[in-house]
């Protein structure tokens, strides 16, 4: 069982890690392309379109992280397309469709080395009253944001010990 320590360690770590790296992780127009492209689907099709690409780890396997501009997403390249690029292509959908969209970072906190080995990027979004969990699908409709951030503990990785923190949220007119 992790500390209480632990955790707040991790939590502080993490929250000054996305801080830095908004730095580097800009939000970009959407194209025409995409835009067209978000507008023409509904949340099922878009998902099912999206998780037709290929997964492919950041450089170095991950160590080097980053995420793409949300439109060359659908572009062929052999690195780069990992949990957050889904997630921000996704957040960019919901955004273009009048939903609130926001970003965080889950991690399994049951050891210092393990929160880092299970970082993962999730978004939620709301509209009309009600809140859904993307984890390269979609969850719910669920009441609260915290009822969607919750369904993370089905995954075994994030059932215990686990900690959520705010990344961002995607807003795009």
């Amino acid at each position: 069982m992790a500390s209480d320590r632990l955790k707040s360690f991790v939590k502080t770590g993490t929250k000054i890690y996305l801080q830095l790296r908004k730095l580097w992780d800009k939000i970009p127009e959407p194209t025409e392309e995409f835009r067209n492209l978000c507008m023409s689907m509904d949340f099922r099709e878009f998902v099912d379109y999206v998780n037709t690409m290929e997964y492919q780890y950041d450089p170095l396997h991950g160590l080097l992280d980053n995420t793409y501009d949300y439109n060359k997403f659908f572009e062929n390249r052999t690195e780069s397309k990992d949990c957050d690029d889904f997630c921000r292509v996704v957040m960019a959908w919901g955004s273009l469709n009048g939903y609130e969209a926001k970003e965080y970072v889950v991690c399994s906190c049951t050891s210092l080395l393990k929160s880092f080995e299970t970082f993962h990027v999730i978004g939620t979004l709301h509209k009309d009253g009600k809140y859904y969990l993307s984890n390269y699908d979609l969850y719910g409709p669920f009441d609260t944001e915290q009822e969607a951030l919750d369904l993370m503990s089905c995954w075994e990785t994030y059932r215990d010990e686990r900690i959520t923190v705010f990344y961002r949220e995607i807003k795009i007119l």
